[in-house]
């Protein structure tokens, strides 16, 4: 396969763009924010933290117990049944299954987080070996990891309606194999 597209470079720079700037303007947020508003900031950044352990392999939650009905990820749109919106629910616990099966002893590690508002971003490290076929590939038994950064969006309830991310796709691709 080819070096990534502009448009993949594009995107990443994008993303790191928007999160300096998020993460530029979280202390005068902060500033303003009462103590119920950091306290409810609080519980929706374990809750995005749980929603990212969940792709560790021995992590247990219910999805059900995070997620709002209609909840969108914008992560994989190439596996969305609609091509263009983002993975539903249903989706990303199928994706996630069939992940675990590939890489059965994934840690995530947190880099840093914030919130602002109804929204949190994560930056985080997944890293695991793949002892399952992962994109067609098969076992490699390689150790490999990537980073990303996602941003999650809170309903009233507490409960993560959207997710973007963002993730390092060619690194983890290039050390598998799946592209030179």
């Amino acid at each position: 396969m080819k070096s990534p597209s502009a448009g993949l470079v594009v995107a990443a720079v994008v993303a790191v763009f928007a999160f300096l700037t998020f993460f530029a303007i979280q202390p005068l947020a902060m500033a303003q924010s009462t103590g119920t508003d950091m306290e409810k900031m609080e519980e929706q950044k374990a809750t995005s933290r749980k929603s990212i352990e969940w792709w560790n392999s021995n992590f247990q939650v219910d999805p059900d117990s995070l997620f709002a009905p209609g909840y969108i990820n914008h992560q994989e749109p190439i596996a969305a049944s609609d091509g263009e919106k983002g993975v539903a629910l249903g989706e990303l616990k199928a994706i996630i299954s069939s992940y675990h099966e590939a890489f059965p002893d994934t840690k995530v590690e947190f880099q840093i987080q914030m919130a602002e508002g109804n929204r949190v971003a994560t930056h985080w490290t997944f890293e695991g070996t793949q002892k399952g076929t992962y994109e067609g590939l098969a076992p490699t038994n390689k150790t490999v990891s990537w980073s990303g950064i996602s941003i999650d969006e809170f309903d009233a309830n507490g409960k993560i309606t959207q997710t973007w991310v963002v993730w390092d796709k060619y690194s983890l691709f290039q050390a598998l194999g799946l592209i030179q």
